[in-house]
């Protein structure tokens, strides 16, 4: 059924560094939505209707003997279409830019570092 909906997917790798097994990010999206730094936006992707899929090293669980250890291999254990894509600015960044982003239906954020800010107190 899904195979037939996705002509084209992106695919975003979750480290076990941050989360041992699926099912720990899986627990934190629920609360607090998917949230991840990529290092580009395909030219193609449209929000709301290109797939994208999540993987991680512990998805599989092996086939295992009786009294042997559990193993598990890589695969995709969640997929969806993102509704949202924010795209964090420096303040550097052109009209140009912003509009582009924009017509992409990206949603430009300004962060700053925190050395960068001063307080007045």
């Amino acid at each position: 059924m899904l195979r037939k909906e996705i002509e084209k997917a992106g695919l975003i790798w979750i480290g076990e560094k941050f989360y041992r097994n699926p099912l720990e990010f899986t627990k934190e999206t629920k609360t607090m939505g998917v949230c991840r730094r990529i290092p580009f936006i395909p030219r193609d992707f449209k929000i709301g209707k290109t797939w994208i899929l999540l993987a991680h090293k512990r998805a599989i669980l092996k086939k295992a003997k009786f009294g042997s250890p559990l193993g598990y291999e890589a695969g995709i254990f969640q997929i969806f279409k993102p509704e949202k894509i924010e795209i964090t600015c420096s303040g550097d960044e052109t009209d140009q830019e912003i509009e582009s982003y924009l017509k992409r239906g990206l949603t430009p954020i300004l962060v700053r570092k925190k050395e960068d800010l001063k307080l007045n107190l």
